[in-house]
């Protein structure tokens, strides 16, 4: 009789830790978008090599590798253009998402992707290294938000 009860409550506890578990790390996920004072921005990314290369774009160590960027945009419409630009030149094209929180940067991307709805593919990549530019000084190399 005792063994019966002992069983069960292992198997209780067993079960609630698990469920435990699994509420904890769908809040883990979920803090990123309920907790985000930032906003959703698409990375378009045109190559990715062990070896760094001179570019006009954007190039970002992480995860030992070089990241070629070729556009930042808040609109995933807008993104998938652009990597249909890139696939032109660089077969190696593809979209990152990241929360970015530097308001001024957003503002700036937000008036940016304005002129750019109305732009000519070439023009599109002038506003685009523009972008990048900004990015590069106001969020990278800037410790504050």
């Amino acid at each position: 009789m005792k063994s019966k009860y002992i069983f069960l409550f292992l198997l209780v506890f067993i079960v609630s830790f698990f469920a435990y578990e699994l509420y904890v790390n769908s809040l883990n996920k979920k803090d990123k978008e309920l907790f985000n004072d930032g906003k959703l921005l698409y990375f378009v990314v045109i190559d990715v090599s062990p070896n760094k290369t001179d570019s006009d774009f954007l190039l970002e160590f992480k995860k030992n590798k070089y990241y070629l960027y070729g556009g930042i945009t808040s609109n995933l419409k807008d993104a998938e253009k652009l990597k249909d630009i890139y696939k032109k030149n660089y077969n190696n094209t593809f979209i990152e998402k990241e929360y970015i929180t530097n308001k001024q940067f957003i503002t700036l991307l937000l008036e940016f992707e304005k002129i750019f709805s109305i732009a000519s593919n070439e023009d599109k990549i002038k506003i685009q290294k523009i972008v990048l530019s900004n990015y590069k000084e106001m969020v990278l190399y800037s410790n504050n938000d």
